[in-house]
């Protein structure tokens, strides 16, 4: 056959073989077609067995790199995406693009201290079979990161709950389902996807957003860092010209500024509150 000579001489593995069956099957005999469209099926099984393991437990089971997905930063530039693919969550008003800068941000903070125990993942769009667009694949790269992250770093699930909300074994179900369909329906796939992501989001929203106070501590950057309130700055300069004339020592850069900067601050909190 000649799928089966392309595959071989062309040395075509893991999704990629999704890939040449799947143009293959789009014409032809019927009776070669139907065939083509039942190995279709049976390979898309694996495919699904990796995406449970990777978006409901941020496991990447892929000792031969066959899948679309993998350790490690992105080896080139990954194609455009449409206008669509940042809309609005309805989670806070936040889009997909601004949650994975949240997300990369903390990424980011915690890999400063825990630099050993983290992974970094990225699309190998060359294994991505072309039916299945670039922004879906994104999202099932966000949900197994996320999975991963709370997995993986010592955050107390007992406590903040599943970042899957104990919704495991229902996605678990949905994606059976699709494995068990004869023909891939990316509608369906997409949608069973975006179900998966938009729990994953919400649940990263609830945490960055409302119970660590990002809005709050945003807000505390801007007052003191950002000049946000001019009259703390006006009080330390005041307060503190006897010792801005002078040229700093130890003692006047580290311990009686900072001694100053925090009276000047209890002072002004203690005058709002009064």
């Amino acid at each position: 056959m000649v799928v089966v000579e392309q595959i071989k001489t062309q040395k075509i593995h893991g999704c990629q073989i999704l890939e040449t069956v799947h143009k293959h099957s789009c014409g032809g005999l019927p009776p070669v077609r139907s065939a083509l469209e039942k190995i279709l099926a049976v390979c898309h099984g694996v495919m699904y067995k990796q995406l449970s393991a990777w978006m409901l437990h941020g496991l990447l089971l892929d000792q031969h790199e066959e899948f679309f997905i993998k350790q490690g930063p992105s080896s080139g530039n990954v194609p455009g995406q449409p206008e669509e693919d940042d809309d609005d969550l309805g989670i806070g008003g936040l889009t997909g693009k601004q949650l994975r800068e949240l997300q990369d941000l903390r990424l980011i903070e915690e890999e400063n201290m825990l630099a050993p125990s983290l992974k970094q993942f990225s699309l190998r769009v060359e294994m991505l079979p072309s039916y299945i667009p670039v922004r879906v694949a994104e999202k099932i790269l966000f949900v197994g990161e996320s999975v991963q992250m709370f997995e993986n770093q010592n955050v107390n699930l007992t406590r903040k709950g599943s970042i899957l909300k104990n919704q495991e074994d229902t996605f678990a179900a949905e994606l059976h389902r699709l494995k068990q369909q004869p023909l891939f329906s990316l509608v369906d796939f997409e949608s069973v996807v975006d179900w998966i992501r938009s729990t994953v989001a919400e649940h990263l929203w609830k945490l960055m957003v409302e119970e660590s106070d990002l809005l709050g501590q945003l807000k505390i950057i801007k007052d003191f860092y950002l000049l946000g309130r001019g009259e703390l700055f006006q009080a330390f300069i005041d307060t503190a010209q006897h010792m801005l004339k002078t040229p700093p020592t130890a003692v006047t850069e580290h311990g009686e500024c900072s001694s100053v900067a925090r009276q000047i601050v209890l002072t002004l909190i203690w005058q709002e509150n009064g």
